[in-house]
């Protein structure tokens, strides 16, 4: 009920806030007209998530003008994130107090909260990936250093039961294969698209924004462990304590020239101390969801709906 309470309060002063601005305008006052720098100092405000205890809410803070600035040559390039700067601060749901943690402008990609609340994760999309551990025991924001592992620009970010961090980074080279791959079809002088290899120029650049191998961090010892070797992963799932990795790997194997469906690919599944295996070889057809503990799944095929129960899968309706 508290929660309910305090989820009102915003309303409320969003209703005043609006009722004030449709009070009519008395005849003595002029309109002030709009300019340039009002279009650009339109903020957006986009809400994440609670902390575990409900106590704390995620909200992200941009400013129009702060967008500006993006180079769209590179567009194309998966190393290259167009600048979304925004900030990032944390609203008391009881209060209504904030709480800042990210005070400059910075492009954010994922946020996740530690399954106890003692930490905030988040991943920016700048230039240089970054991975920022908020305390909030000590209020404090600091940027937890990869060694030479990059981040992956498009990663997600996962907590474990055992407080460790799970993220996607580049394998060694990606920079480097993606900066020629880029500019030998951008700058030339002269590019060829060659119909008889397996991927045009620009799918095989597409691809490599897939490219990615899955890592755990301990942040207490700053030690990162490798869970997947690098493969074409489009996504990734974890049990709550992470020893169940789930993942979606592409497999198309050449351009399509035809139309039609052309994609494939395959879902993967490593349980600790084990080999990865497949769970499903190819993925054609089938549509798969997977509940919150990483680990029972049920999908839909051919019209039917099937609950693989452990030792023998069963099929609920056909």
């Amino acid at each position: 009920m508290s929660r309910l309470v305090a989820s009102r309060r915003p309303l409320l002063a969003l209703g005043i806030l609006l009722a004030t601005a449709a009070a009519p305008v008395s005849a003595q006052q002029a309109p002030t007209p709009m300019t340039a720098d009002d279009l650009l100092n339109v903020r957006t405000v986009s809400v994440g998530d609670f902390s575990p205890d409900g106590r704390w809410m995620v909200v992200r803070m941009a400013k129009r003008g702060d967008g500006l600035g993006f180079v769209a040559a590179r567009d194309g390039d998966p190393s290259y994130t167009r600048p979304a700067p925004a900030r990032l601060l944390l609203v008391n749901t009881a209060t209504g107090d904030t709480l800042p943690v990210v005070n400059t402008p910075r492009t954010i990609g994922s946020v996740a909260w530690s399954r106890d609340g003692a930490q905030l994760a988040i991943a920016t999309r700048d230039s240089v990936p970054a991975l920022l551990l908020w305390d909030m025991a000590a209020k404090r924001l600091r940027t937890q250093q990869l060694g030479s592992a990059r981040l992956a620009e498009n990663t997600d970010l996962r907590w474990t039961t055992a407080g460790t961090l799970l993220f996607a980074v580049r394998e060694r080279g990606w920079l480097a294969e993606v900066k020629a791959r880029f500019d030998s079809l951008v700058h030339g002088p002269i590019s060829v698209q060659v119909g008889g290899d397996p991927f045009l120029g620009w799918d095989m650049l597409r691809r490599l924004g897939n490219r990615a191998m899955l890592v755990a961090l301990t942040p207490q010892r700053g030690t990162l462990d490798t869970l997947v070797p690098a493969a074409q992963i489009t996504s990734w799932t974890a049990s709550p304590n992470g020893q169940h990795i789930t993942w979606r790997e592409d497999r198309t194997t050449k351009t399509n020239y035809e139309g039609g469906a052309s994609n494939e690919a395959r879902t993967m599944v490593r349980v600790a101390g084990a080999a990865p295996r497949a769970l499903f070889a190819s993925m054609r057809g089938i549509t798969l969801s997977q509940a919150d503990d990483g680990v029972r799944y049920a999908y839909a095929k051919d019209g039917r709906f099937t609950w693989p129960a452990s030792p023998t899968p069963r099929r609920v309706v056909s």
